[in-house]
């Protein structure tokens, strides 16, 4: 059966380098796999003042759960 692919949702959590909160990165795709997403630069910025770009394998975890639109 042809159909539209399954949508992903990656979830990239980080943790502050200044406060140490979790910040959580939500990122759409229809890819599964994580290659793409590790491999992204995030643009994070915390309450407390912090703003770093890093990149996906710097995520402390990194989830992914089917998200149908």
């Amino acid at each position: 059966m042809a159909g539209k692919p399954p949508t992903y949702v990656h979830l990239l959590l980080f943790k502050c380098a200044a406060c140490k909160d979790p910040l959580v990165i939500p990122v759409m795709s229809d890819e599964y796999n994580l290659e793409g997403i590790d491999g992204g630069n995030y643009d994070l910025s915390c309450d407390c003042g912090w703003v770093e770009n890093l990149v996906g394998l710097e995520a402390v975890r990194h989830y992914v759960a089917p998200w149908g639109k």
